[in-house]
């Protein structure tokens, strides 16, 4: 019923127009009939009077309750219709009309193709489970701050486990946020420097566990967070590998690595967050 009434409330006025017509029309059609009868001297000529009579008062009768039906929805019904229901319907876009994007000229496609490619900023990675060097030697490319030496220099270990020393970062003292026995990141430590190929090690465990997510943020990604170990990993981890990553040829600079645990709804539930520094 609703939509019958919209459908009067809003073509009122032509309802109004084609009645006044037709009852203009059906009005002279009964003044004709009636003055056929009066004229009549055969049986036939009032027949036909009769019935044109008859035709002409029964569509009198329909038009006029058309209007009436109009005039009461309009004065009766319409004011306590809810106002949700009398807004105008929403205009569908024409999509003939959407300005399109200008062609792009052909001499800036050939410039994009001549142009020297930037290197990527995932760094090589490696997933849980495979078997490379810094699997192996955890401990392999890892200042940690604070660690015994001589002249302001600290003992590490390369990937060749060749023991060379290095300069101790000189930085604002690291944070970490968020961390707890079922998320955290045990190796690099928080504020450690490190350099060539890195294995995180740590855990990512916990209820309603889908997968985590590996991610870094600082100056080769340009502050923003990217993926360390190229795709999310299904597989809960406890003290155990949790990817790595080579970071030669990287930006020096202090780095964020953020281990995020995400449920079976895309839902973050815990995350944990570690400071490193390169020092390539």
């Amino acid at each position: 019923m609703d939509r019958l009434y919209l459908f009067l409330i809003r073509n009122d006025i032509w309802i109004y127009i084609i009645c006044g017509l037709g009852l203009f029309w059906y009005i002279s059609e009964f003044i004709r009939a009636r003055q056929l009868l009066r004229r009549a001297s055969f049986g036939l000529e009032r027949e036909t009077g009769g019935r044109v009579q008859g035709n002409a008062l029964l569509f009198i009768l329909l038009l006029l309750s058309v209007v009436a039906g109009v005039v009461y929805v309009n004065t009766r019904i319409q004011p306590n219709l809810p106002a949700e229901l009398l807004r105008p319907p929403t205009p569908t876009p024409d999509i003939f009309r959407t300005p399109l994007r200008s062609p792009t000229p052909l001499t800036d496609f050939l410039d994009d193709l001549n142009a020297t490619p930037t290197s990527p900023l995932a760094p090589t990675v490696t997933l849980p489970g495979t078997n490379d060097v810094a699997s192996t030697n955890p401990n392999a490319g890892v200042t940690t701050p604070g660690a015994p030496g001589s002249g302001g220099t600290t003992p590490v270990t390369d990937s060749e486990g060749t023991v060379v020393t290095q300069e101790s970062a000189t930085a604002a003292p690291a944070t970490t946020a968020g961390c707890s026995p079922l998320v955290n990141i045990s190796q690099p430590a928080n504020g450690s420097t490190v350099f060539g190929s890195v294995a995180f090690l740590g855990t990512a465990t916990g209820d309603g566990f889908a997968f985590y997510k590996l991610e870094i943020n600082g100056p080769q990604t340009g502050n923003q967070w990217a993926s360390l170990v190229g795709q999310v990993v299904s597989n809960q981890v406890i003290n155990g590998l949790l990817g790595s990553a080579n970071f030669n040829g990287w930006a020096d600079g202090r780095y964020t690595i953020k281990l995020t645990i995400v449920d079976g709804t895309s839902n973050e539930i815990a995350s944990c967050s570690i400071q490193i520094n390169l020092d390539s």
